[in-house]
């Protein structure tokens, strides 16, 4: 009896988990076969097989895409003036290197940089001794030199009586408003007489002004 009772037990366990299985399973004498679902069962699988494929095949190919993109940002540049004196140092070595935070490395800038050779008591020599210039630092309100005052055919304005007798003979009056520190209206000054020479020959020539004024004279 003791035995029969042990034997019983682990049966009794396996109806107890039969009992807690909440997804049973149909017998398949009580399903039934209908066309729509063999049709939709095999769509499905061709669809689910495509998907498969075309997946895997982009999951292992490679491809290879370029595209260029514009940068508009400004770079503004800043203006140095400098007169370095090296005595003991020929011109041909000297050079001067440009650099800046971006990573961008200029060697040996010649633009603008003007090298004269100088005795020991700081003269020039050679050729360049009768029309190199003498820089004189501090000579403006920015640290630059003054530039030359061109002489043309514009007119310069000294004060408001002057404008305003300009102003009024003119059907056109345009006007420059320079200081003779800044680098831009160093540029401009020639351009601008140039206008005023052309100007004057044309056949309106007497409906239009071009002037000047000098923003740092008081």
């Amino acid at each position: 009896r003791h035995r029969a009772a042990a034997s019983s037990d682990p049966a009794d366990a396996m109806d107890f988990l039969k009992d807690l299985h909440f997804f049973r399973k149909v017998p398949r004498d009580l399903t039934e076969a209908t066309l729509a679902g063999g049709s939709l069962s095999l769509i499905s699988t061709v669809i689910m097989a495509y998907l498969f494929v075309t997946n895997t095949a982009n999951y292992l190919s490679t491809s290879h895409s370029t595209s260029i993109v514009l940068d508009r940002s400004v770079d503004h540049k800043l203006q140095i003036n400098f007169n370095v004196t090296l005595r003991h140092l020929p011109c041909r070595f000297a050079s001067v290197d440009v650099s800046d935070a971006m990573g961008m490395h200029l060697l040996n800038v010649t633009r603008n940089v003007v090298k004269h050779r100088i005795d020991g008591a700081g003269q020039f020599l050679g050729k360049v001794a009768d029309r190199a210039p003498q820089i004189v630092h501090g000579a403006s309100e920015k640290g630059l030199a003054p530039a030359p005052h061109v002489h043309g055919l514009s007119v310069q304005l000294t004060d408001h009586n002057t404008f305003q007798q300009v102003a009024g003979g003119s059907e056109l009056v345009l006007v420059n408003f320079y200081a003779p520190w800044c680098p831009w209206s160093q540029r401009l000054a020639p351009v601008w007489e140039e206008t005023a020479e052309q100007l004057s020959k044309k056949p309106y020539a007497s409906q239009v002004t071009l002037a000047k004024v000098d923003c740092t004279s008081p």
